[in-house]
């Protein structure tokens, strides 16, 4: 069959095509791994990053309010260092609560979230009391209170934060299509504030 080509033209019309192909393989490939990227970057913004914020929140009440108290109440912190150590970590709660807050919450988060938040007006509560006795220097009244008050508030806001942490690993679970032994903490049949 005649086409009326050269076959140098033939062979450079073929390698043309073949240079066209190769090129749009490699901007596909190029695209795809720009959308990779993207994904991963979304990931960690999405679950890291509001993963380390839960932690920080709950570090600061575990040990920083926590811990202001024990050592206020033995001595080994002035009632002015105690105090200003629960103000830093109020503070720390307050702005990286607001921060996780921003973040895309899924709906079972959403749902933990709303579980734990009116926790906080109990722990602030007791967290007030606190800085009222370290105020007033009243090493016994922190004594009393840490040996009375402080855990039966404290411990029920974290077991809500173990229930947000277990629902993150069960959403990167299901985002990576491996099973979860953490779904049934996130859908809350083990976990009741």
């Amino acid at each position: 069959m005649k086409t009326g080509l050269t076959i140098k033209s033939q062979l450079l019309l073929l390698m043309g095509v073949l240079l066209l192909m190769l090129v749009g393989v490699g901007a596909l490939g190029a695209y795809e791994l720009h959308m990779a990227e993207r994904r991963v970057e979304t990931l960690y913004a999405d679950r890291v990053v509001p993963l380390s914020q839960l932690k920080k929140v709950a570090d600061m009440y575990a040990v920083n309010i926590v811990d202001a108290a024990h050592k206020a109440a033995d001595g080994s912190f002035t009632p002015a260092d105690a105090l200003k150590a629960v103000q830093v970590a109020r503070k720390e709660i307050t702005d990286t609560w607001q921060a996780y807050r921003a973040t895309r919450l899924t709906s079972e988060e959403a749902a933990l979230v709303a579980r734990i938040e009116p926790m906080f007006k109990v722990t602030d509560a007791s967290t007030d009391k606190l800085e009222s006795l370290l105020r007033g220097g009243n090493q016994a009244g922190v004594a009393e209170f840490r040996a009375r008050e402080m855990y039966p508030v404290f411990d029920p806001l974290q077991e809500g934060w173990l229930g947000s942490f277990r629902c993150n690993l069960m959403n990167h679970a299901r985002r990576t299509n491996r099973p979860s032994p953490t779904a049934r903490w996130c859908s809350g049949r083990y976990w009741h504030p």
